[in-house]
């Protein structure tokens, strides 16, 4: 059925079901926020369907009114296919910004499947329903107005709808509902904020670390031809005749690396799915200390992926000088941030031999400032939280420093009470002198082990045996045996029922565990192991970052950035340290654990 009139409309909802009913909405001009027009709007309650059309409708501004003042006033529970889309169009065309419960089809399919198909409407309406549907751009060609349109329209509705009834008897018998409603779908209006607030791009500095990325390449791509005594060319353009440098060696091509790393006398063991020779992280992982070459060469592409998936889609910013992420959920629970996902935080030690930060570029509108704010040490809060580790928790709650703790039993160096509590005087002076063993503590052990890390892995990354390796390991686990009785216990889960669920009842599923390769089987474990602390820590974000949008609206604070679980806030100067007070024990009190939750805040002019 279409609808051209307010009235028609009036007519229509009169006795439609104002509770819930599928919504979705059609735009003529995609993604693009400052570009998104309302085409029409197709409405459902599993009895009656409809499409608004509203191109070219002379009653445009009366439909909208009229639908606006009908979501405000029975606070509805829509359902849609990709909520946040449907959420900027409210926001953008009806100015509404709350007042009604988000459903998405595409977040409960991620917490029910954990299979690789594409979560669109399409494809779930093939997969839950069995039904062939036309394209959006198929539907399109024969123009807004058209019956082939319409009805393409009022079905994705229709489609929404059977859907959704599918998969919340499905979320149901997963266990996921109390995770879908209180976390995920609360957390949609935060991802809509940010993907309408987008975050400014300063393109002169960003051209500026452009060329310096550009050169930082050239100057490491000529170390690496000096180490085979080779440097670069002049060549002349084929047609235009200018001159440019070239490199007589391909350091992109996987098999010259293999011949060149050969050629250094070093063996690469790493190999592809058809065993082949690999070039991969792991084999530089394993070869990084036996020459300069290859540490060189994990600088040169480190870069090279900056240059051609962060620097270049920075440039692609909207007409306002801003750039619009798009976030992504993923198996974690934690989502991804493109393009600024790819951002390497230069206060890393991984990214240090970078020598470029690549955050600059970002800044706040003048007369504001960044605020960011992350939480500190999380993943080994959790992991104290999530295994009862007795001695972590005893060391959080008595500001014992967690790395020099664990160092100081893996490595016997006789350190006192004192020296391991924060903020004394003979802490300062042991945390100076053992600094190298308190990066082990942390670096190779407290964060590794709780990401999955083994022997092998630590092996390559320490440049020590396995045996010792083995050894290190063995006496963590004396000091925080609970950790150890968690992976075992994640070992029976695993064999029982071929998943495992934190602490918020988010599920990763392992089908094939039971009949897996042992080394298959040892990844999965250290992968189910790591989920138990990483989904929830996902969804501690989550629910610090919904309940901080009260206090956004309170500063007229604009929620810019959800990075690496570091949220950024957009803030005026006046308000800055109103909104930082309020901002801390919000983010402290989000869930509650056996340990004290730390944030980290700053105030910065760039990100």
């Amino acid at each position: 059925m279409e609808i051209k009139t307010f009235q028609q409309l009036k007519l229509f909802l009169s006795d439609f079901n104002n509770r819930e009913f599928a919504f979705d909405t059609e735009s003529e001009d995609g993604l693009d926020y400052l570009k998104m027009t309302l085409a029409g709007f197709s409405l459902y309650d599993g009895e009656k369907s409809c499409y608004v059309n509203c191109y070219q409708n002379p009653e445009y501004n009366e439909i909208i009114s009229y639908f606006t003042k009908f979501i405000q006033t029975y606070k509805p529970t829509l359902i849609m296919s990709n909520a946040v889309y449907d959420m900027k169009i409210l926001y953008k065309h009806f100015g509404i910004s709350e007042g009604f419960n988000p459903v998405c089809t595409v977040v409960a399919e991620k917490l029910i499947s954990d299979t690789e198909y594409n979560y669109g409407l399409k494809e779930l309406t093939q997969v839950k329903l069995g039904r062939s549907v036309v394209d959006f751009k198929t539907a399109s060609q024969y123009g807004f107005n058209s019956p082939q349109f319409i009805s393409y329209a009022e079905a994705d509705a229709v489609n929404v709808w059977d859907v959704w009834q599918i998969q919340k008897e499905e979320l149901k018998r997963e266990n996921q509902t109390y995770l879908f409603e209180q976390v995920e779908m609360p957390f949609q209006f935060v991802l809509r904020d940010m993907e309408i607030n987008g975050v400014l791009v300063d393109q002169t500095e960003l051209e500026n670390l452009a060329g310096e990325t550009i050169k930082r390449i050239y100057d490491i791509e000529e170390q690496m031809l000096r180490v085979f005594n080779k440097t670069h060319t002049l060549q002349q353009g084929l047609y235009d005749k200018k001159e440019f440098v070239s490199s007589p060696v391909n350091f992109n091509s996987p098999k010259v690396l293999i011949q060149l790393i050969e050629s250094l006398g070093l063996e690469i063991t790493e190999k592809t799915d058809s065993g082949e020779k690999s070039v991969g992280k792991e084999t530089l992982l394993e070869l990084k200390d036996k020459h300069k070459f290859i540490e060189l060469l994990q600088t040169y592409k480190k870069l090279q992926k900056l240059q051609s998936t962060y620097v270049e889609n920075l440039r692609n910013v909207d007409k306002d000088g801003r750039i619009r992420p798009t976030y992504n959920l993923v198996r974690s629970g934690r989502v991804t941030c493109s393009p600024l996902q790819q951002m390497p935080n230069p206060k890393k030690e991984e990214n240090k031999e970078i020598g470029l930060n690549f955050r600059k570029v970002l800044i706040p509108t003048k007369g504001y400032k960044f605020v960011c704010a992350d939480f500190s040490g999380q993943e080994l809060r959790v992991g104290a939280h999530v295994c009862n580790c007795k001695n972590l928790i005893k060391a959080f709650n008595e500001n014992k420093d967690p790395h020099l703790m664990t160092a100081n039993d893996v490595f016997s160096l006789g350190l006192s009470e004192q020296q391991l509590t924060q903020g004394t005087p003979e802490y300062k002076d042991a945390k100076k002198k053992y600094e190298s063993y308190r990066d082990k503590g942390k670096n190779c052990l407290n964060f590794p082990i709780m990401y999955g890390t083994t022997a092998g892995g630590i092996s390559k990354r320490q440049g020590v045996s396995y045996k010792e390796a083995y050894k290190w390991i063995d006496s963590f686990f004396e000091t925080y045996p609970e950790i150890k009785q968690t992976m075992d216990w994640v070992k029976e889960q695993l064999s029982k029922y071929g998943y495992i669920e934190d602490m918020m009842g988010r599920r990763r599923r392992y089908p094939d565990y039971k009949n897996a390769a042992k080394r298959e089987k040892e990844f999965n474990e250290r992968s189910a192991f790591n989920h138990l602390i990483q989904g929830f820590s996902a969804s501690m974000a989550k629910i610090a970052a919904t309940k901080v949008l009260e206090i956004c609206k309170k500063y007229f604070v604009k929620f810019i950035m959800f990075v690496h679980d570091e949220l950024v806030f957009e803030v005026k100067d006046e308000f800055v340290d109103d909104f930082v007070k309020e901002l801390k024990p919000i983010m402290c009190g989000c869930v509650s654990l056996k340990v004290p939750i730390e944030v980290d805040i700053s105030i910065k002019t760039t990100f």
